[in-house]
């Protein structure tokens, strides 16, 4: 039955590489199964689930946080700026 779909598969071949970009911007969800387990067994009210740009400020904030707001204030007018026009705001450049 695979192989009697290999001709309708090149159009699935284009939805897949669409879901392929999508999970791109997704959590490893291995990853995310590990965090939640971690937390939970540390007995967290709050596990945070973010990529590392995000992650390292978020430990900038919390460990330094001069450094964490001098980052803040030289990204937050982008992200502003991101956010009004519709774009995302994680991926600044």
């Amino acid at each position: 039955p695979d192989a009697a779909g290999g001709g309708a598969g090149g159009g699935s071949d284009a939805s897949q590489s669409t879901v392929v970009k999508k999970k791109e911007k997704r959590l490893d969800a291995g990853w995310t199964a590990r965090r939640i387990a971690a937390g939970a067994a540390f007995g967290l009210d709050e596990v945070v689930l973010a990529k590392q740009p995000i992650m390292l400020l978020r430990h900038f904030m919390r460990f330094v946080p001069t450094v964490g707001y001098r980052i803040l204030n030289k990204v937050g007018p982008k992200r502003t700026r991101a956010a009004r026009s519709g774009t995302s705001m994680y991926d600044l450049k």
